[in-house]
């Protein structure tokens, strides 16, 4: 079966969009961004998982589609988000090679993979706006969300939620951004970057930070001057579990996307919350992932793109599948029953207590800053 369209390209003709049609924009060129040593980010994270999509043959029957040629990114993109200085910080280090700190790798392909995944992000989120989709998934190496204005880290190099968000405002008059981002660790790149600014509101669910990577994202980082409410961090507890992310969904995302009224939302999507990743541990299974994604459609206030973030274990093909069958509102084709992971139980109670009180601490705080 041929899964690609070669006349998706920005300025060529796009084909008419299917009832909840989902567009997969997916840069295959990042099998040239990996390490000489070992590194939980390398190619199989995704390429495993784009070969047990493209099994999964009635997803395409059912609206879902692969797009592999798409524009890279331009200079002027990354510079609306990174400095001059930093680009050419990745340009030097990917002539070099090697590890340059913080977790993060370099190769001599990195700094054009790297703009080829902010292209594949902005692909996704020029699609959604075209409408000529009504979801899009960018799978997408490296990941971005650590990546700061001026910085690498967390094996990020360019933030691809940020540029987008940045090419949407500028590019689509888009006005209003809402970012979701429940990969397993704060998005304190992105943080960074809109700290200060009212159009994009970021919600971070992640661990909590004070003994995990990257020691940052507190829920008392709620934003600075004009942006002074419109950054929101949710720490949860090691062990959480579905129920404290059903929980994050009903009594936090969606009352905030139903107050701030986001013209589009970028969803960043870390599948390193699912219980079989050994780095993380909080217990989340493909129930979980999938009713989280099936809300956050759901209830979407504007257009929805998602991003690939983290995800460092073999199970990410069937919760990429979990998640499109939850966008095209059917069922999880791959249920997982949390109940029956020993120990967890206890464990989640405890923790969605916690997140519970951390919510509604969390919501009196923005009343009086905002």
């Amino acid at each position: 079966m041929d899964l690609k369209n070669k006349n998706n390209i920005d300025g060529g003709p796009t084909p008419n969009k299917q009832k909840n049609s989902i567009v997969i924009v997916y840069n295959t060129n990042h099998k040239q961004h990996k390490s000489s040593l070992t590194s939980p980010e390398n190619p199989q994270r995704l390429t495993q998982m784009m070969n047990f999509l493209k099994h999964e043959a009635y997803l395409f029957r059912l609206g879902v589609r692969l797009q592999t040629r798409f524009r890279t990114a331009l200079m002027k993109d990354i510079l609306r988000v990174h400095t001059r200085n930093y680009v050419d910080i990745v340009i030097k280090n990917s002539k070099e090679g090697g590890f340059f700190g913080d977790s993060t790798y370099f190769t001599v392909n990195t700094s054009h993979v790297a703009r080829r995944a902010a292209g594949a992000a902005i692909e996704a989120g020029r699609r959604v706006v075209n409408g000529s989709c009504d979801f899009a998934f960018a799978t997408v190496r490296p990941p971005g969300h650590h990546a700061r204005r001026d910085g690498f880290g967390g094996y990020c190099i360019y933030n691809n939620s940020a540029i987008l968000a940045r090419y949407l405002q500028e590019v689509k008059n888009v006005k209003k951004v809402l970012i979701v981002d429940w990969d397993a660790h704060a998005a304190n790149g992105t943080m960074e970057i809109f700290y200060e600014d009212p159009t994009v509101f970021l919600i971070s669910i992640h661990r909590d930070p004070r003994n995990f990577y990257p020691f940052k994202g507190f829920a008392g980082q709620v934003g600075r001057g004009e942006g002074l409410g419109y950054t929101v961090n949710l720490e949860v507890p090691r062990g959480s579990g579905d129920g404290v992310y059903k929980l994050a969904m009903r009594d936090m995302i969606l009352p905030m996307i139903d107050e701030y009224k986001p013209d589009f939302i970028i969803g960043c999507n870390g599948f390193d919350i699912h219980y079989s990743d050994i780095y993380t541990d909080l217990n989340v299974t493909a129930n979980g992932i999938y009713d989280f994604i099936s809300n956050l459609a759901r209830g979407r206030e504007g257009k929805l793109a998602l991003l690939m973030e983290g995800g460092y274990q073999k199970n990410n093909g069937r919760l990429a599948a979990a998640l499109l069958n939850a966008i095209l509102q059917r069922e999880n084709p791959y249920p997982e029953d949390s109940d029956s992971l020993q120990s967890v139980t206890s464990s989640e109670e405890k923790a969605y207590k916690v997140v519970e009180a951390k919510i509604q601490l969390l919501r009196r705080t923005l009343k009086d800053v905002i």
